[in-house]
């Protein structure tokens, strides 16, 4: 359970977890954008297989708040991913 660990939320570094696992150097630099907390939920859910209601219960929040936590950030990957890749088209194409 995650409430057993001992968990430095403050100094866990998401970003190079998330990204060693990637080779596409816009989704790392996509997710690197996000909140630290959003990054932590990402990393907790999607890398160490922990559920909604095991992180909600760390962060001593509702299983909800945290789905949406996890939705808003990938959104915003998703985002900032289209964002670069369109740019980096752009600037292909036009010169």
């Amino acid at each position: 359970e995650l409430l057993d660990y001992d968990l430095d939320m403050d100094n866990w570094n998401y970003s190079f977890e998330l990204s060693s696992i990637l080779s596409d150097e816009d989704l790392i630099i996509a997710i690197r954008k996000l909140t630290h907390k959003q990054g932590v939920v990402l990393s907790l859910y999607f890398i160490n297989g922990y559920t909604n209601k095991e992180i909600a219960a760390y962060f001593k929040e509702t299983p909800q708040n945290i789905s949406n936590i996890r939705k808003q950030a990938i959104h915003k990957i998703r985002q900032n991913y289209r964002k670069r890749t369109l740019n980096r088209k752009e600037d292909k194409y036009c010169g």
